[in-house]
């Protein structure tokens, strides 16, 4: 009988041993005795019982090296190990994902091959210089931002909705077969071309600072926000994208900007071009229009009532009247040929603070505002040669700081999109960061780097500003 009972016992306990799995990382290790999967203290193992039903685990930012034991989660359906430093992860035995987040690791490969169940992938801000996603034909939403790959092979992706490849070093990519696309997302890369013809249904298009010297968006007639610029465009019809709210286009090569089709046009900046005439009196819902940089001579914005902020600087024009525009609160006109400036909009009082500059205007000597004793105390951006006046005797005909310099550095923002937290890279001497809606109003900011969490920022698309001692980077940001 003790025979027995002794023989007993060691086969439980050797079974005990059987149903443990080794976790060798303690950070692992206590994450999941943080979130109640183990009992601790940490002693480099889990019960196997306690993971293998779980289908949902969340490591995020957990300063985690390795992941060995994620073998035996084999119920895992979601997956979140963003911001770690995995340099290795093997996920083959983990058959039933359907979301994996690794981005922020140092991975320089990634086997999910038996991974056939994902519909969403992100792996933004790694090592990869290639992936295999021939057997991820469920794939909806696809992250590979800020890599080092110089191909991708989409064509097996047909349920693709989402696609961001930006900040790699991709000449072409194929999207014929992506018909289903809605966003898309490929700035930063070295793009000579970008055919979308098979991509009608695109929603969201970025493909800042690439090679393009043309864009066909003829046939993007869903098209609501537009992201081109820092290319070589010479030419840019958009009279099709009749839903646009948000057109970026700047740092082109355009000689001219047809905008009279986009009547729901919110967000307008064509700066930096060789625009020499700019016609915005079909899009009433204009809200901000920047212009700078261009060979404008005149600019009438009599039939746009909702602007609030105006950048026109560095240009030919010779009178400026926003006296109909009741919503300015930022008027930027400095480095132009003004003799004449009429700002009395019965709104000087909400000026933002700086939001005011003519000066490089040597040849003004008046401009009108609601208040003059107001606008000499608070606005200091004029020109030596003029003054404040609430009524110039120059007047315009019927219309209606510059030491900080926009660099088009590569920020790598990830994720991007975003749920609820990003951080930013390659960013030297950083002072602050904002983000700005496509109306101009500021909707978070914080003057610490690190992990910024934007949970309570409403979904939607935004400006991401991150200033530096003396220059401000700019990236588009996507909240989901």
């Amino acid at each position: 009988m003790k025979r027995l009972i002794f023989v007993s016992l060691l086969f439980i306990g050797f079974n005990s041993v059987a149903q443990t799995t080794t976790i060798p990382d303690v950070n692992f290790e206590t994450a999941l005795i943080n979130l109640g999967y183990d009992s601790g203290p940490t002693d480099g193992a889990v019960l196997t019982a306690n993971i293998s039903g779980i289908t949902t685990l969340d490591l995020y930012n957990q300063d985690i090296s390795d992941l060995t034991g994620i073998e035996d989660f084999l119920a895992l359906e979601y997956l979140n190990l963003e911001v770690n430093n995995l340099t290795s992860l093997n996920v083959t035995q983990n058959t039933a994902l359907i979301e994996l987040n690794c981005n922020g690791n140092n991975l320089s490969s990634l086997d999910v091959s038996q991974n056939i169940g994902l519909t969403h992938f992100e792996i933004a801000g790694n090592n990869l210089t290639s992936i295999d996603l021939s057997q991820n034909n469920n794939l909806e939403f696809l992250n590979v931002q800020g890599n080092s790959l110089g191909s991708i092979d989409v064509s097996n992706l047909t349920n693709l909705t989402n696609l961001v490849i930006s900040y790699n070093t991709f000449n072409n990519i194929d999207l014929s077969a992506n018909v289903n696309l809605d966003s898309l997302y490929c700035d930063g890369n070295n793009l000579n071309a970008l055919n979308l013809d098979n991509n009608s249904g695109l929603i969201v298009l970025s493909c800042t600072g690439n090679n393009l010297t043309a864009l066909d968006v003829t046939g993007l007639t869903q098209l609501d926000l537009l992201a081109c610029y820092d290319n070589a465009i010479t030419n840019l019809d958009v009279r099709n994208c009749s839903q646009l709210t948000g057109l970026f286009c700047q740092l082109n090569q355009l000689t001219e900007l047809d905008v009279s089709q986009n009547n729901a046009l919110i967000y307008l900046s064509c700066m930096n071009n060789m625009i020499d005439s700019l016609d915005v009196s079909f899009n009433p819902n204009l809200e901000i229009l920047r212009c700078t940089d261009n060979l404008l001579t005149s600019l009438d914005l009599s039939q746009n009532l909702n602007l609030e902020s105006l950048y026109c600087g560095e240009n030919n024009i010779s009178e400026l009247n926003v006296s109909g525009n009741p919503n300015l609160r930022v008027v930027k006109c400095h480095d132009n040929a003004l003799t004449c400036l009429n700002v009395k909009n019965g709104n000087n009082y909400n000026m933002y603070h700086g939001g005011f500059d003519c000066t490089g205007n040597p040849d003004l000597t008046c401009v009108e505002v609601d208040d003059a004793t107001y606008s000499t105390t608070n606005w200091f951006n004029i020109p030596a040669t003029a003054s404040f006046s609430a009524g110039c005797e120059n007047e315009c005909s019927s219309g209606v700081s510059s030491n900080i310099t926009y660099e088009n550095k590569e920020l790598i923002v990830f994720p991007n999109p975003t749920r609820d937290q990003f951080q930013i890279k390659n960013i030297d001497d950083f002072e602050k960061l904002e983000i700005v809606d496509l109306s101009g109003r500021i909707v978070y900011q914080s003057k610490t780097n690190g992990v910024f969490d934007i949970c309570f920022v409403e979904t939607g698309n935004y400006i991401l500003k991150v200033y530096s001692r003396n220059a401000i980077a700019k990236q588009m940001l996507i909240k989901q």
